[in-house]
Order: structure tokens, then sequence, then C-alpha cells
């Protein structure tokens, strides 16, 4: 029970990382705002979590939005007087690979919005949140916040910049007790790689010098560790958890 009595705000909280996260913070005492565009999605969730006695509240986010984002984070404050935990793990993959002259300005500003934009937003909100007492923020990286890839310049540049922005934020919260880490990892099977063919699939673990990928389970228990005070010692971090992908 390491995070009975936190309050506890996850982004994208509906499926997969962020739906893992939020289950493993509520079975170690969290209360939480769930958080996502999915409203169904996070109610379901909100609503599985109370009947095993979770303290939980929901809300439907954009989170691209900044006024609806710090509005969210105020409404949980209001709701259970504090904040102690973020993770910010809503994202998108941007759509389809194309080389970057072929790319429009929609599909690059989407991506940075959702990717980039919306951690700064986050983090501003959180980190005013915490002033006070402190507390601790996980940003959702990817293996694409080290390494470049053709075709996704778009997610690429979005993944480096929560790279630089995570770093600027363990500093300027350090003095108050914040501490902000990044977790990165490699290729997930979840709902953002649901078009890549089983033949592509096969080519990307063959990548990996791990015969296994990470399951969304392993990447929610190394973000539950780094919330923790059995991390309290970690910031301005990024977590590798890819395989060693980016070993090579």
């Amino acid at each position: 029970m390491r995070f009975s009595g936190k309050i506890a705000l996850v982004t994208g909280a509906a499926a997969g990382v962020g739906r893992a996260v939020a289950e493993r913070l509520a079975a170690e005492g969290a209360s939480l705002m769930l958080l996502d565009c999915d409203e169904a999605g996070v109610v379901a969730l909100a609503g599985a979590l109370r009947a095993q006695g979770h303290g939980t509240m929901t809300r439907a986010l954009d989170v691209a939005d900044p006024v609806a984002f710090a509005e969210a984070v105020a409404a949980c404050v209001d709701r259970f007087g504090r904040l102690d935990l973020a993770v910010n793990n809503a994202g998108i993959n941007g759509g389809a690979m194309m080389p970057l002259w072929e790319m429009g300005d929609e599909q690059w500003h989407r991506t940075i919005a959702v990717n980039l934009d919306s951690v700064f937003y986050g983090l501003r909100a959180q980190m005013a949140a915490m002033l006070g007492h402190g507390g601790a923020i996980v940003n959702m990286g990817s293996i694409m916040g080290q390494v470049g890839m053709a075709g996704i310049a778009h997610y690429t540049t979005s993944k480096h910049g929560l790279v630089g922005l995570t770093r600027v934020a363990a500093i300027d919260g350090g003095p108050h007790a914040i501490r902000v880490n990044a977790v990165a990892p490699t290729f997930l099977p979840t709902a953002l790689m649901d078009d890549v063919p089983e033949e592509v699939w096969a080519q990307l673990l063959q990548g990996h010098p791990l015969p296994r990928l990470p399951s969304v389970d392993e990447v929610a228990a190394l973000t539950c560790f780094l919330l923790s005070d059995d991390a309290r010692a970690i910031t301005g971090s990024i977590q590798m958890i890819d395989a060693g992908w980016t070993a090579q």
C-alpha cells in the first residue's frame, strides 16, 4: 500500500498503459482523478474501481486544451483536497508515416499538441498544485525520444521534446520536493499500434536484444516505482523499458 492516502491524476486512463497505471495505483491505496477523451471508457474504469472500494472521479478531456486541463486539476484538488501524484500518459501516434517533406501542417501540429504541449499544460497545473507539500510526476515518453525513425518526424519530435521538458521540470521542482521523471517504452501492444500487421511486429521484435517486449503491466510497474518513495532520490531521469532497443 505504497500510495495509501495519496491523490493521483492519470491522463489517457481509459485503456492501455494509462489504465494499467490507474489500476495499480488504486490497488496500492491511491484515490484517483481519471482523465481521457474516451468518456465512456474512463467512466467504466471508474465504476469498476469504485466497486472495489477505491475513491475515483473522472472527466472527459482533450489534454491539448490548456484551460480544460487546468480546470481538471483544480477539480481534483477541490474534490480530494490535494494532488500528490500525476502521470501524463495521454498521447497519439500521429497517423500515417510519411517523409517529412510530405507531412501536412495539421498532422504535425496535432501530434505536437497532444504529445508535447499537453505535458507542459499538465506539468504547469500539477506542479502548482503540489507546491507546499511536494509530489511526484511521471511523463510517458518513448524510445523515439532517444532515437529517430523514418516517417515519423512529428512523433519523434514530440517525444524528444518531452525529454527536455521533463528534465527542466525536475530542476524547477526539486527545491519544492516535486520529482519529475519519464518512462520510455518500446513498441507496446496497445491501441496506438492496432494497425501494425503481424509481419511488421515480427520485424520490430527482431530489433530488440531481448526476445520479448514489455507488457503494459510492466510499464505500469516502473511508472509506479518512480511515483513511490522507493524512488525518492530519483528525478530528471528518463527510464528506458525497451528490451534493449536503445542499447545498440
